[in-house]
């Protein structure tokens, strides 16, 4: 069947994944999009080098992110963010918590400080809405820690650990 299939590369781009999140910077990557006359569309785009930073925080790494809708034709059509992400835990903590995901804060817990280093897997299914409700988001997480420290919330106890596994479903 007959389709527009355009493929692209990019590279030093400068791109917002949600409004109100950090920028993505110095993103490195390429991209498909397939428009068949008849049948579902497509966009994949896969980020090889970028990277983010919370206010006042360090850069993560986010080489080897990705963004897909898998039916642009849907009335409303679903996007999945796939962010891997490398740096401080406190500062990946940080970037999840800006708006409008304010992921930490949700879970009303005061992480205070946090050490260590982080290397995890955020994914984040969403309709593709301009007034998009955080709560349509359905978000899950896994990564490993390395150095962990922080004072347990609620316990007042710290805790550290040379090496940690996280999942967030």
């Amino acid at each position: 069947a007959a389709s527009v299939d355009l493929g692209f590369t990019f590279k030093d781009v400068v791109a917002s994944a949600l409004d109100g999140m950090p920028l993505i910077e110095g993103a490195v990557g390429r991209g498909r999009i397939v428009i068949p006359v008849i049948g579902p569309g497509r966009v994949d785009i896969s980020v090889s080098a970028a990277r983010a930073a919370p206010p006042g925080g360090g850069a993560i790494a986010l080489g080897g992110s990705s963004f897909a809708i898998a039916n642009v034709r849907e009335d409303v059509p679903t996007g999945v963010i796939t962010g891997l992400a490398d740096g401080a835990i406190a500062d990946i903590l940080a970037l999840i918590n800006q708006p409008p995901l304010r992921l930490i804060s949700k879970l009303g817990a005061d992480l205070g400080a946090v050490g260590g280093q982080a290397v995890g897997t955020l994914r984040l299914r969403l309709p593709l809405l301009a007034d998009l409700d955080v709560g349509d988001i359905d978000i899950s997480a896994v990564a490993d820690l390395a150095n962990l420290s922080l004072i347990a919330p609620g316990l007042g106890l710290p805790v550290t650990a040379r090496r940690a596994a996280l999942t967030v479903d």
